[in-house]
């Protein structure tokens, strides 16, 4: 039965994952990357978020920091 489009009833993302095959880009991004995200407080950090707005690239200018603070 639908709703305005919407099937009605159980619903589950982990059945339509599983029924859908994965591409070789999710298979490699699995096997070779990993992701790392942060929340950042809107009203209490908002001088690090002008800060990732201003730069090009975030995950560069996250990375050499890092690498900076490794001694790289």
């Amino acid at each position: 039965m639908t709703e305005r489009g919407r099937e009605t009833g159980p619903f589950s993302w982990r059945a339509i994952m599983e029924e859908r095959k994965e591409t070789p880009q999710e298979r490699y991004h699995k096997a070779h990357t990993v992701n790392v995200n942060i929340r950042l407080m809107k009203n209490t950090e908002q001088d690090i978020i002008q800060k990732l707005n201003s730069v090009p690239n975030k995950a560069g200018y996250i990375k050499a920091l890092i690498r900076a603070d490794m001694g790289k």
